[in-house]
């Protein structure tokens, strides 16, 4: 990724629905800094996915989700997600977090966890934390870990269903066994999810939105050769589309190429407008509502 050197893109009340600040940190952004700028550029809310399980690394996204929170005139609402990724299922990223898989632990609801299992239940069930994930399924990475991946979601829906926390899903290449597990009776979520970066086909989008899902679209939508994600962005409800970055990843086409950031998110809204045929300040409008709906806690202003 390149340096950044494009100004941001924002609209007044704008969000984003997934960002890696601790990511952001390591590629050498002053995250406290960036944070106070997009929200005097109109930034109104974000939702930082911390997977980093180190007790250092998770005092780090504690510490700046409850400065956010006492000073709320310079920082966006911080929202905060707690999980592990499926690429980390097998625990071969050194990761603290070992799927139920490795260690033989149970869901939270069945026999007292692993270790690691445990210290990610205990963060879970924490008020400062109102979401679980990202977790889900990759087959393009991970094919050969299938039935480690599958357990380790398995465990986190448990978690979501019991603290009644929305779940974030990643999805590559697994559409038929994610929409197996997450359309299972007993795996209704109370608190609903979001599809993190959706690029699934349009049948995943008619099962998911019967279980609770929203559908949230990053900066690939915009990519010259994915008319597909824009289709499928299209086909979305417009009652269940959110918006996201994924930074410091898929940073929009106006941008590509340099390290992405909430800043730029303006660009991927633009866009959504487009495939829905609408004013950018109809979709900024529904977007923020879907938003409000799904956290209630957040209490955004001047939606009607």
């Amino acid at each position: 990724m390149k340096p950044i050197t494009s100004p941001n893109h924002l609209y007044p009340g704008l969000y984003d629905s997934h960002c890696h600040l601790f990511l952001l940190r390591k590629v050498g952004l002053d995250v406290r800094a960036v944070l106070r700028q997009w929200r005097a550029d109109g930034l109104e809310s974000l939702m930082n996915i911390a997977l980093e399980p180190s007790e250092e690394d998770w005092n780090w996204h504690l510490d700046l989700l409850r400065e956010c929170r006492n000073q709320p005139e310079l920082y966006p609402k911080l929202l905060l997600a707690v999980g592990i990724h499926p690429n980390d299922a097998d625990g071969s990223s050194g990761s603290r977090y070992v799927s139920a898989a490795v260690t033989g632990g149970s869901g939270p609801d069945g026999d007292a966890p692993e270790p690691g299992l445990e210290l990610l239940a205990r963060r879970a069930a924490m008020e400062e934390v109102q979401a679980i994930g990202e977790t889900g399924l990759d087959y393009y990475r991970a094919e050969e870990n299938k039935e480690l991946q599958q357990k380790s979601l398995e465990f986190q829906i448990g978690l979501a269903r019991q603290h009644r926390k929305v779940l974030v899903i990643h999805n590559r290449d697994s559409d038929e066994d994610i929409r197996d597990l997450l359309c299972r009776s007993e795996n209704q979520l109370p608190a609903g999810g979001i599809m993190h970066c959706f690029s699934g086909n349009p049948a995943l989008i008619d099962a998911l939105l019967d279980k609770g899902f929203y559908f949230s679209f990053a900066g690939n939508v915009s990519y010259k050769n994915a008319e597909n994600l824009r289709h499928a962005a299209g086909l979305v409800p417009a009652e269940r589309l959110l918006i996201e970055t994924d930074a410091p990843f898929l940073a929009p086409q106006p941008v590509r190429g340099q390290i992405n950031h909430s800043g730029f998110i303006g660009h991927t809204m633009d866009v959504l407008a487009r495939c829905h045929g609408m004013e950018t300040e109809t979709m900024l409008a529904q977007l923020r509502r879907n938003w409000q709906r799904l956290f209630p806690c957040l209490d955004l202003n001047d939606l009607d």
